[in-house]
């Protein structure tokens, strides 16, 4: 893996207490469950405080008081039932029994109501504990008047700890209210479910903003696990993503931080299912309180593994990570997905090991994908009428029948960009099997890939498939019989845009450069344009003179294979500006989608000038190079924050926004003297060379 992006984004102050924050308890006055829980505890949102005590001898609407006791201009309205009971468990106690073990109950078919009225203006996050904690047969609904979440929640289930589990003792719901508005809560006892429903009590949480933050840390210590801080994480992803579903996943961020989680133990069929919109992040050290601290995803790895039984392959997990009918706002960023094997013979057997994408658009930043097996299509991935997005990933080591890293289907494109395909196979299409559908492929590195039939590292099926491939590197892969880089048939049209592909191989074409890409069937055709193909004729055919292709190894395919180019490379500054795709996978996380693709999978600038060397290409200075790897001519400005070869405003803008970092700095922070820190020694520094240019 070559480079992370690190996302910008708002702190969010997960959970905490605001001016109109409320704990209720729907207590009895006498026997199991009576009293209210300490202010101390903090209930499934983590928040402690005084909790207000709603009882048979309530008024109909009480005043309530916040977390600190006094009391406030808001109010609770209970419904007209009064039939409070006890649900006596011995595997509860403390405050969770004074939670838990008190209940209204609600006898079928019928519903009541309750709610909080004038709240101050804002976001809420509304906990409805609703669970039978002595059944797991038990199920209450809870439905939610104007939320941005899942309306309806059917919660309950038999409690065997104190602990909290969404969607088993509680609902989750995100509603947004004007100022003097109210969150309105119905609880329906639905004969055809349970025959009756049950509340025992609620938490209201303003929040400072209009995410809710999850966090997951498999290391976590025992206690609490209610996923509202770092030291009370969830230690099961399983509860983050449900807490996400619940919550509405456009609502909800889940941080994850280094570790090994796996969907289940022993049950093939189980996945980790991701809600869509979640922002789903990966690659913490436990310790961050914004993403701006997440400094090396690719150093705290985060395991999403299928090897949930024995040390045999064969009985993992069919699939590690379903995100069917996900939102192209769906993002999964920092995480490795490996040890997929999905062999079943269901409705989606042997599709997807690694991830599945049914009807699924999400996108994928800064992710591996190894190890990956699936019988029949797409080992790492299997997409099909979704439009899926990846950006910055790397995928190694996966095998299928078609599509050893990604198989994509009809009707939506495909999006990927800066990734990285290495030592992938299958009998069709190594790394990338594309059939029915458009695809985008842009600054990636394709090398030792393998198909036993045709396709070593991408292949394009029929007539509606219409891929571009452009600034990619195509080197050191191989198929049995065709088309050792990329192979066209039936009617499919590829275009090579700015790309390289070079000591590609196969065991039946006519000629060197149908080994590097073919085109096979009638209407089919494979066009090129500033592109470099080994075995072509005139310049097109010129060695690109890489680094050194298959490392110090002499394997291709490798991971020391250095595919980037030398000084006197005839592909430096030769391309098309004009040909370069837009940004829409947003590689350097700057919102703009419209410009065009500004780096190149090393992180590079990906329009850089080497003044040593004749444009051949087409556009104005500086011209984009051929293949996915820039080439960075040496250059003596130290204060080049940027890396575009010259000393500018955006330098200094940097520099100032920074200054005063006291350590930790680095220099694309505008620490040019590397002593860590952002002062006055940088800033002279930097106006010493202002101006000056490599360009």
């Amino acid at each position: 893996m070559r480079r992370f992006v690190v996302f910008a984004a708002v702190s969010l102050a997960a959970f905490q207490a605001a001016a109109q924050s409320f704990n209720v308890d729907l207590n009895r006055t006498s026997g199991t469950g009576a009293g209210v829980p300490s202010s101390a505890f903090a209930g499934a949102a983590g928040q402690p405080g005084t909790w207000n005590s709603i009882t048979n001898a309530s008024a109909g609407t009480t005043t309530l008081v916040g977390l600190n006791g006094v009391a406030t201009a808001a109010t609770f309205t209970r419904g007209s039932i009064n039939n409070y009971l006890s649900r006596s468990n011995p595997n509860i106690s403390g405050d969770y029994e004074l939670l838990l073990e008190d209940v209204l109950v609600l006898t079928a078919p019928n519903s009541t109501s309750f709610s909080f009225n004038n709240l101050q203006a804002g976001t809420y996050a509304l906990y409805t504990y609703a669970g039978n904690p002595t059944s797991s047969f038990d199920e209450s609904i809870v439905q939610v008047a104007g939320t941005s979440s899942m309306a309806s929640q059917y919660i309950g289930g038999l409690e065997n700890s104190n602990a909290f589990i969404p969607q088993d003792t509680h609902a989750i719901h995100m509603v947004t209210v004007p100022a003097g508005g109210s969150v309105s809560i119905t609880l329906v006892a639905d004969s055809n479910i349970t025959g009756e429903a049950m509340v025992a009590g609620f938490q209201l949480v303003k929040l400072p903003a209009t995410t809710l933050r999850v966090y997951v840390d498999d290391s976590a210590a025992a206690g609490k696990l209610i996923g509202t801080s770092w030291t009370d994480a969830f230690t099961n992803l399983h509860h983050a993503l449900t807490t996400a579903m619940l919550a509405g996943g456009p609502n909800t961020e889940v941080w994850v931080a280094q570790g090994f989680y796996r969907p289940a133990t022993a049950d093939r069929t189980t996945s980790f299912r991701i809600p869509s919109g979640v922002a789903m992040y990966g690659g913490f050290g436990a310790f961050e309180t914004t993403l701006e601290e997440r400094t090396a995803p690719w150093f705290y790895i985060t395991n999403l593994s299928g090897a949930i039984n024995t040390g045999s392959f064969s009985d993992n997990s069919y699939t590690v990570v379903v995100a069917d009918n996900t939102s192209a706002e769906t993002l999964i960023d920092g995480f490795t997905i490996s040890r997929g094997y999905n062999d079943n013979s269901g409705l989606y057997g042997g599709k997807g090991g690694g991830v599945r994408l049914q009807n699924g658009s999400a996108t994928f930043r800064n992710c591996k994908f190894i190890s990956n097996y699936a019988t029949n299509y797409g080992a790492a991935v299997y997409g099909d009428q979704g439009s899926p997005t990846f950006v910055n990933c790397y995928f190694y080591d996966n095998e299928a029948f078609a599509g050893g890293s990604i198989y994509h289907t009809d009707p939506n494109p495909l999006y990927v960009y800066n990734t990285e395909f290495m030592s992938n196979s299958a009998f069709e299409g190594g790394a990338i099997f594309v059939q029915n559908v458009d695809a985008v492929v842009a600054g990636c590195f394709f090398h030792g890939n393998y198909a036993g039939d045709a396709g070593g590292a991408f292949r394009a099926d029929s007539g509606a498939a219409q891929a571009t491939i452009t600034n990619c590197t195509f080197a050191g892969n191989t198929a049995g019989q065709y088309a050792g880089g990329v192979y066209a048939e039936n009617g499919a049209d590829v275009t090579l845009n700015n790309s390289i592909l070079w000591f590609n191989a196969d065991g039946f074409s006519a000629s060197l450069q149908d080994e590097q890409y073919l085109a096979s069937g009638v209407g089919t055709t494979v066009s090129r344009a500033y592109t470099n193909v080994q075995g072509a004729t005139g310049s097109a055919g010129a060695d690109p003179q890489f680094v050194d292709g298959n490392g110090t190894d002499n394997i291709w395919g490798t991971a020391d294979d250095l595919c980037q180019l030398l000084p006197t490379s005839p592909c430096i500054d030769a391309g098309s500006n004009g040909l370069v795709p837009g940004d829409f996978g947003d590689i350097d996380l700057d919102g703009d989608t419209s410009e065009k693709l500004p780096l190149d999978i090393d992180g590079n600038n990906r329009r850089l000038d080497d003044p040593d060397t004749l444009d051949t290409g087409v556009g104005p200075a500086p011209v984009v190079d051929r293949g996915a790897f820039e080439f960075v001519p040496e250059c003596g400005l130290s204060a080049d924050l940027d890396g575009d070869l010259d000393v500018d405003l955006a330098d200094l803008s940097t520099l100032l926004t920074n200054y005063g970092t006291a350590s930790g700095a680095t220099l694309a922070d505008g620490d040019v003297t590397g002593d860590g820190a952002v002062d006055l020694a940088d800033l002279s520094a930097l106006l010493t060379e202002f101006g000056g240019t490599c360009s």
